[in-house]
């Protein structure tokens, strides 16, 4: 009879794993503002739900075991939020970031005291290089390897290492 009465008892803790975990929560964006319409799913093919307009969302029948949710939304980063195993219920505040503005492409030339160089200094190092070899061969040499920088007639001055300079000039190509 008492084995009668433990087992009854243990029924809806049964019945509740069967069913699942509830996991509710906030997405929030970095100012904690809430994001509305983010996804919020279980990876691997878990309940999934969106988020209402104030970041809210209920999962429920979520697996015991361990799982991961992820979280996207349009205009951030999507994120996975790992989550320990556990039949008591969740409750969670996720916070999702908008991606990195992209660094805004270099500056195609520049002047730097009279020597026009690219954003990876790679001129300087031509031009280094370069130094005593005939001005018609430097001025070929910079159009083959910097086609959009020289497109029109230029005049620059190569400095070698050893501190000796030349005046390089170049019509505009035909």
């Amino acid at each position: 009879m008492c084995l009668l009465a433990l087992a009854w008892l243990a029924m809806p803790a049964l019945a509740q794993n069967a069913k699942g975990r509830s996991i509710t929560g906030t997405v929030l964006d970095i100012d904690a503002k809430p994001v509305a319409h983010a996804t919020v799913a279980v990876a691997g093919g878990g309940p999934s739900t969106t988020t209402g307009d104030d970041g809210g969302f209920k999962l429920a029948g979520v697996a015991t075991a361990n799982v991961v949710l992820e979280v996207t939304a349009d205009g951030f980063t999507a994120k996975q939020v790992p989550v320990l195993g556990a039949a008591t219920p969740l409750q969670l505040s996720v916070v999702i970031v908008k991606p990195a503005p992209a660094a805004p492409p270099p500056s195609e030339t520049r002047m730097v005291g009279g020597v026009v160089v690219d954003a990876s200094r790679h001129l300087r190092a031509l031009l280094d290089h370069a130094h005593g070899v005939l001005s018609s061969r430097i001025s070929a040499a910079l159009r083959a390897a910097y086609p959009s920088m020289f497109r029109c007639a230029f005049s620059l001055t190569a400095r070698a290492p050893s501190g000796t300079s030349s005046l390089i000039t170049a019509p505009a190509p035909v």
